[in-house]
């Protein structure tokens, strides 16, 4: 049985291929903290609630005193009322330490213009956010224990 030259340098590609995929390393923590970062960001411009709740720890508490069910509520009604409201991540500043890491992550929120729903404004009605975030390794992957949010410029 004779292989053509041009298959034949296909299958070794693919191979080649398959042994860099299986030799690459897993991603760090940090690199998993930042997809879940990202993925929170996605889900809410999808409007994907259920993943975002799924994103949040059971025993979440924050310094407010607020649990999982309060934030729930704070997710979904923000989300109710705010129809058009579109989320960017501008930079996040991620630490891991053992099971904990802990993220600043900047957000922008703005609204998708009702004419163009594809054009984001965030000079009409938009904010800027700090979140300080704790997270916490699970078998699921890394939760979110703890959140406190401000305004760019207050402390």
């Amino acid at each position: 049985m004779t292989v053509r030259p041009e298959l034949f340098q296909r299958i070794v590609g693919l191979f080649l291929m398959m042994a860099v995929a299986a030799c690459a390393s897993p991603l760090s923590d940090v690199e998993q903290v930042r997809r879940v970062v990202d993925g929170a960001a996605a889900a809410a411009n999808e409007r994907k609630l259920t993943r975002l709740h799924e994103m949040i720890a059971p025993e979440y508490e924050d310094s407010q005193g607020r649990r999982l069910a309060e934030i729930h509520g704070l997710i979904a009604s923000t989300f109710y009322y705010r129809r058009d409201l579109f989320v960017r991540v501008r930079g996040a500043d991620i630490r891991v330490e053992g099971d904990r890491a802990d993220a600043r992550v900047q957000v922008l929120f703005g609204r998708r213009r009702q004419a163009d729903p594809a054009v984001e404004a965030f000079l009409e009605d938009g904010a800027a956010y700090v979140f300080d975030v704790g997270f916490a390794r699970r078998e699921a992957g890394w939760l979110v224990v703890e959140a406190v949010w401000r305004p760019v410029g207050e402390q």
